[in-house]
């Protein structure tokens, strides 16, 4: 039984599920069991044969449940789906495994994609070549998007940690059974846990929440990552065993907790300290960790180390007063008594940092941390620690154990290279209008006064060129500045002081959103210009301490980024500026507001041209470029499987370096376990690699490139009739999804609208737009005006081009894959019964109608493109595992329905004895649909 069990999926399953009933019963009683297990069959049977009797006996159920029967009718399933989440992503992982016990290898692993280039006939020095120009920049974000508290992660965590211990355990039975009793504790433990925050995050939340995963799974499977390529290379060319390949650093990781200020008045300078200093502290820590374990291993005698050495030359030169302590403790191991002295240093660093923390209380911390007794033990930089390293490494080289470097030695080295002192580079980001007005408070508090913002583009531009060319800074009247504009200098400020404090490389961009023109760029230029961060010398030459990154948003600014592009890069002062980053221009795209504005189809077309065209336009000026996606979790903010998406990038756009943000829910999906860590970066790398290779092949073809353009003239038209032209759209979109309870669900710090009081779609921002639409299964920022689009040209008499476009083009199956599997997620059935919440029933009744029409013909016509005869037939897994959700999630919707409806009769919402289960029921609905915003 045992033995079955942990090899049939469908049982895998069951356990879970079988356990958390279990617990259910015990905990609630038989009558919340009923309940729970009555919905559960009930709404089964509706997908298998629709009933309209049946479903209103159901509803009527639903209906007649007081609030806490309600509330825990919604728990079950959430904690269903968290349970379900842990088995999918473990027979995943054991599938993978499953192929390489026989000698075979999943197509996204380093051994098959090493493979490939092997038998394309590369030889070890091309892929190695290939190898070191390889940068995959990941950068963590805190967009009110994440669904799950840390608390919940760690209760996950628990239970992942004692179901993979059940999972592969002998067949002892006392064994098996204490585990079976350890998993079942857990899960009575989470299903007593309160998933939904009591209150808003404050920002040190969300850096506590980023840190969690490089605390919990990242620092463990990083150094894993190198050790598998290493294996994969060694594996298919036989000249590199025995060597040393000395991979260079790939992965790095970037950070806009607490330095996105877009939009989020609570990320202040203060802040933005402490977030450094906070990251600084965990990767110290994590250090420390691994010198304690290396000290316990390396107990080599003094009597067997060659002399003279390096290292034991650096324990002779008193230093440190404590250096004398430790020499006698360890009068005869030189390797403890160096690695105890780093540990002490270490320890000072962290102290000192802790130190310079402000704001205290909102930490958590009582008391102001005290610096260290002994300043000259705290490490300067991450240099002189990789240095104290190095010296060990050399000295076991000297000595003939160079097989002892291989572990945990080379693993902290590599921990090192990726995350320095700092654990991941911070952008900091602001809008682009901020700037411009701070600029025109200097200008107009001149002795002789400029009105900058009454100039034209071309104005600015040229008088900003003047300002940056001046040897000297302007000088302006200081109390003249309002508040808003003095903060935003003191940005400026804190990143040449933290470059100082933490380390020369804890920062990444600074990034303009909604950037417009190139006078939006040259402004933040000249405030760094002005906080000392650029300085020009008598001869004109520039020295920059800070990398400026637009990012260009809307459909207009799209299609306008070439020319901008341009005006800057012949920008002398500008183009000098670059030297900092190595002639290299960092772009940004944003996925979210560019579909927002114009749908899916407009979106993912006018930023595949776009990527082709900055691209262009920086290669032709001699620069490299890096280009910044700006994805979020769903279809309709830019994401999807990152290796499809990668290799479906315009072809010479991805050459060697692709940075993207991982956005909300997809941290905890990506990064909450070490295995799934492991495979993501795993995946992210091969694709990157594939999609760098010289002779990778993604060329487009003219015919396709203009059916692209017809395609989207039709498209976005479809998709701003709904949205732009079409004032009902938005009345539709509030009344019937749970958009004002999302604002209220504290999943983030940021305010869920640009501007307070104006609920139009341009003020919503992208992720709540998203975030409404799927709650109630409708998803159209996916999908909409696909259809129209589609059938548009197939009445033309263009289906064999657009079946060519499936057939050849990475571009458009990605784009139809992810369409795909959007819809499939949406469910037209369910989204009616959230169109009955509208208050004007004709406005629903029209609404509802024109999405449905849209919904079923974006069916048809991909069907007939891909000649398949359900979505996602090419990916069976997925589609699978998405249609057993579905069944599982009517519940929740239903509920949800009848809540939204008591709701909209309360004359307060926020007082409401409704509030807390509808947020309950977001918190469930996205967990079963894996997705949020």
């Amino acid at each position: 039984m045992k033995k079955n069990l942990r090899n049939t999926n469908k049982e895998i399953n069951a356990l879970l599920a079988n356990l958390l009933g279990e617990v259910i019963l015990e905990q609630e009683g038989q009558e919340i069991f009923n309940i729970i297990e009555g919905l559960r069959q009930g709404f089964i049977a509706q997908r298998l044969e629709p009933d309209a009797g049946q479903q209103k006996i159901l509803i009527d159920k639903i209906e007649s449940l007081d609030k806490q029967s309600l509330d825990k009718v919604i728990h079950a399933y959430t904690t269903f789906f968290h349970l379900s989440n842990i088995s999918e992503e473990y027979q995943n992982q054991q599938q993978r495994s499953s192929l390489e016990q026989v000698g075979e290898t999943w197509d996204k692993s380093f051994s098959h994609t090493i493979k490939t280039f092997h038998d394309q006939g590369k030889i070890l020095e091309e892929v190695l070549e290939l190898i070191a120009q390889l940068s995959y920049y990941p950068t963590f974000t805190a967009h009110p998007t994440e669904a799950k508290r840390p608390l919940v992660l760690e209760a996950l965590q628990r239970i992942h940690s004692e179901f993979k211990n059940l999972m592969q355990k002998n067949d002892a039975e006392i064994k098996y059974s204490e585990t079976l009793h350890r998993l079942k504790a857990m899960i009575q433990i989470f299903w007593k846990s309160e998933a939904v925050r009591p209150r808003k995050p404050t920002v040190y939340d969300e850096i506590e929440n980023s840190l969690y995963y490089f605390r919990e799974s990242i620092f463990h499977c990083l150094p894993d990552i190198y050790r598998n390529l290493e294996a994969a290379i060694k594996k298919y060319y036989p000249q590199a065993r025995g060597q040393d390949l000395k991979l260079p650093n790939i992965v790095q990781f970037g950070t806009w907790v607490g330095g996105d200020r877009d939009g989020n008045p609570f990320v202040t300078p203060d802040i933005t300290c402490n977030a450094l200093r906070l990251q600084k502290v965990e990767v110290l820590r994590e250090y420390v960790r691994r010198i304690e374990s290396l000290s316990i291993v390396f107990t080599h005698s003094l009597d067997q180390i060659i002399k003279p050495s390096k290292l034991l030359d650096s324990l002779a030169k008193k230093q440190f007063a404590q250096s004398e302590y430790l020499k006698l403790i360890h009068e005869k191991e030189p390797y403890q008594h160096k690695l105890n002295l780093i540990k002490l240093r270490l320890n000072a660093t962290i102290d000192l940092t802790r130190s310079k923390l402000s704001n205290i209380k909102e930490l958590g911390i009582e008391k102001t941390p005290e610096p260290p007794s002994d300043l000259s033990l705290v490490y300067l930089n991450e240099d002189a620690f990789r240095d104290d390293l190095i010296l060990i490494f050399d000295s076991l080289v000297d000595n003939n154990e160079t097989n002892l470097t291989r572990g945990g030695l080379s693993d902290l080295l590599r921990l090192l290279d990726s995350c320095g002192f700092y654990l991941s580079k911070m952008d900091i980001r602001q809008e682009s209008t901020m700037h411009s007005q701070v600029v025109h408070e200097i200008a107009n508090s001149q002795s002789e006064p400029d009105d900058y913002l009454a100039m034209t583009e071309t104005e600015r531009q040229a008088w900003l060129t003047q300002q940056l060319e001046s040897t000297d800074n302007i000088e302006y009247d200081h109390q003249q500045l309002t508040l808003q504009s003095s903060g935003i200098l003191d940005v400026f400020s804190l990143i040449a002081s933290m470059r100082q404090e933490i380390s020369e490389n804890c920062l990444g961009s600074y990034v303009i959103s909604m950037t417009h023109y190139a006078s939006h760029v040259l402004e933040v230029a000249l405030l760094a210009k002005q906080s000392g961060l650029i300085e020009v010398s008598p001869d004109g030459s520039v020295e920059s301490q800070i990398h400026i990154a637009p990012l260009f948003e809307t459909v207009d600014d799209l299609e306008r980024a070439e020319e901008m592009l341009e005006q800057l890069l012949t920008n002398s002062i500008y183009r000098q500026m670059l030297s900092f980053t190595d002639s290299r221009q960092e772009i940004m795209l944003g996925y979210s507001d560019s579909c927002k504005d114009g749908g899916i189809i407009a979106s993912s077309w006018n930023l595949y041209k776009a990527q082709q065209n900055i691209v262009s336009v920086i290669q032709k000026h001699d620069l490299r470029c890096m280009l910044f996606h700006g994805r979020g979790g769903t279809i309709g903010r830019g994401g999807g499987p990152t290796h499809e998406s990668i290799l479906s990038q315009p072809a010479g756009t991805v050459t060697g370096g692709i940075k993207f943000t991982e956005q909300g829910e997809v941290l905890s999906f990506k990064y909450n376990f070490s295995e799934t860590a492991r495979y993501e970066l795993t995946v992210g790398i091969t694709g990157l690699m594939k999609a760098s290779a010289p002779d990778y092949t993604n060329q487009d073809k003219p015919e396709h490139i203009a059916m692209m353009d017809k395609l989207v003239a039709t498209g976005e038209q479809a998709f701003r009739e709904l949205t732009d032209d079409n004032p009902a759209t938005m009345q539709y979109f509030y009344e019937t999804t749970p958009s004002k309870e999302i604002a209220l669900l504290n999943i983030g710090s940021r305010p869920s609208h640009r501007k307070k009081t104006d609920y139009s779609k341009k003020s919503i921002r992208a992720i709540g737009w998203v975030f409404g639409w799927s709650q109630s299964r409708q998803n159209i920022p996916g999908w909409y005006g696909l259809g129209s689009a589609l059938a548009s040209v197939i009445e033309e008499g263009d289906l064999n081009t657009l079946q060519d476009m499936y057939k050849s083009w990475r571009y458009f199956q990605n784009l139809l894959s992810n369409s795909q599997m959007v819809i499939l997620k949406t469910d037209q059935r369910v989204a009616k019964a959230y169109a009955s919440l509208c208050k004007d029933k004709e406005i629903a009744e029209n609404t509802y109608t024109d999405i449905n029409s849209e919904y079923e013909t974006t069916i048809d016509r991909i069907k007939q493109i891909n000649g398949a005869s359900e979505m996602m037939e090419d990916f069976p897994a997925i589609a699978q595992s998405i249609r057993w959700r579905n069944a599982y999630l009517d519940p929740l919707n239903y509920i949800q329905i009848l809540l939204l409806e008591r709701l909209s009769e309360t004359s307060d919402r926020n007082k409401s004895e409704w509030l807390q289960p509808t947020l309950h029921s977001i918190n469930g609905i996205a967990t079963g649909l894996r997705n949020t915003g």
